[in-house]
This record gives C-alpha cells, structure tokens and sequence, in this order.
C-alpha cells in the first residue's frame, strides 16, 4: 500500500505537465504566502506574473531551438509569445512601478539568452544570475506586487531558495555537459567536479534552511526532511555519464519534481507564522 501511495505521488510529481504549469508557480509561493498573512491578496498581480514566467519558460525553449538553427527566421509562434510578454511587461510598469518591469525585462533577457551566454563562454554569470533572479527577485517582486515593499525577513528567507535555484540551474548544466561528453565519447573532467559541487551545494540547501528557518518556525523546519528521499535520488543520478545511465529527460524531470516538492514544503512552512 505504502509503495503505491509512493509511486502515485512520483508520478504526479514527475508528469511532464504538472512540472511545466507548477515551476512558476512555485517561484512565487513563499513571497505570496507571506504577503497574504498581512494583507488580502490582489489576484490579477499575481496571475499576471504568474503568466509572465509560464510564457519566459516556453520562449528559453523557442530561444534554445531557434538558435541552433542554421536560418535565424522567426515564427509566428515566437512572434506572439514575445508580443505577450511584452504586454505583460508594461502592465506592470503601468499599473505598479518602472522598477518591476526592469527587472522583468531583465529577468527575460537573461532567461532567453540563456543558451547564447553559454555560447560565448559566459556559463557561470547565467547559471548564477539566473538563482539569484529565480530564488531571489521573483520572492522579492511575489511579495512587492502585494505590498509595495520588501521586508528584511523575506531577504533572509531567500537564501536557501537562491541554493536551490543555484543547484537546479548547476544540475541542468551538467546534464548539458554529459551530454556533450556522451556524444564525444569521452569523460569530461568538469563533469565530476561539477558532481562534487552539486553535493556541496545541496549540504548546503538544508543547513541554510535549518539555521534560517528554524529561530522562527522551530519544529516546523523538520518538516523539510521529507524531501530527503528525493535529493538522495537527485544526487545519485548526477553522478554518471554512461549511455546506458537514466535519460536525460528523465534527469531533467527528477530535478524539476524536486524543486518543486521542496519548494513546496518551504511555503508550507512559512504558511505557519501568524502576526
């Protein structure tokens, strides 16, 4: 009984569907719950960002694809999620402040040209940048868009969420190099220094969370051991490059179903402080 239980919520976790319409979401739920402790929540603000994310998230695949085509022609498909987003965009600026949607416009650049920075050498800068602004600055503009302002507190709770952004963003890139080196048919050294960092920074992910959380939510923050099986599970897989290793697809949405679960169980605890 208890491993059907399991492999349901496996499955639900990992379904490719739930993974695409769930990640933006999750970026945004610890600002939101906070904000909503103090004030009631303003809907449009939220689903408009929301949606801005959902469609940033469809445009780095359109963006991957398109560049590495031989003939640079745009779609029409591109053409309208850009228009999109763009509308998006200056509502915020409309309705909030100029502030908000520079850093979207910034938070779009660098989520489009995610593959070109890599490109050209600059991988480090997009894998950071893109945690700090996918743990950090989208808690920050979930909470503002409620409020108008950014408590202390929500800058130290941002911590571990900009770790995890770090390990997922470090995890995709090294699926990306064990891919090259499968192709090569050869180890790449970067590979297995990228693993011993991906252990590292996942160390680093619950004894973050543990020190921040747990002066404020005390018994709560165990509630964060539940994703343990997971990232057991997530740094084993990080650990091979043989062909006959778990396919990267999977890989890809083994990394995804935990964030989320993760991120899911932070929110929840958050969820339990009262003013």
């Amino acid at each position: 009984m208890n491993k059907f239980i399991y492999t349901q919520w496996r499955d639900f976790f990992s379904h490719p569907l739930f993974i695409i319409l769930a990640t933006p979401l999750t970026y945004l739920l610890t600002g939101t719950i906070y904000a909503a402790q103090i004030v009631k929540l303003s809907l449009l603000p939220f689903f408009m960002l929301y949606l801005f994310i959902l469609i940033n998230q469809f445009l780095e695949k359109m963006a991957d694809n398109w560049l590495q085509k031989p003939e640079k022609v745009l779609t029409f498909i591109l053409l309208v999620s850009e228009t999109i987003n763009l509308l998006v965009i200056i509502y915020f600026i409309s309705s909030l402040n100029a502030l908000i949607g520079l850093l979207l416009v910034l938070y779009s650049l660098l989520i489009q040209g995610h593959s070109y920075l890599i490109k050209i050498g600059m991988d480090w800068f997009s894998i950071v940048m893109q945690a700090i602004f996918k743990g950090g600055i989208l808690t920050y503009l979930s909470f503002s868009i409620q409020l108008s302002f950014i408590p202390n507190t929500l800058f130290l709770w941002s911590i571990p969420l900009i770790v995890l952004a770090l390990l997922i963003e470090l995890g995709n890139y090294q699926l990306k190099l064990e891919q090259i080196a499968v192709l090569a048919q050869k180890t790449i050294v970067s590979v297995q220094n990228l693993h011993i960092l991906f252990i590292g920074l996942l160390v680093l992910l619950y004894l973050s969370s543990f020190f921040i959380l747990w002066p404020t939510f005390g018994y709560t923050t165990l509630f964060l051991l539940l994703s343990i099986p997971m990232a057991v599970k997530v740094m084993r897989s990080s650990h091979s490059v043989k062909k006959e290793e778990m396919k990267r697809s999977s890989r890809l949405k083994q990394l995804s179903a935990y964030s989320i679960f993760f991120l899911l169980i932070f929110a929840a605890i958050v969820s339990t402080r009262f003013f």
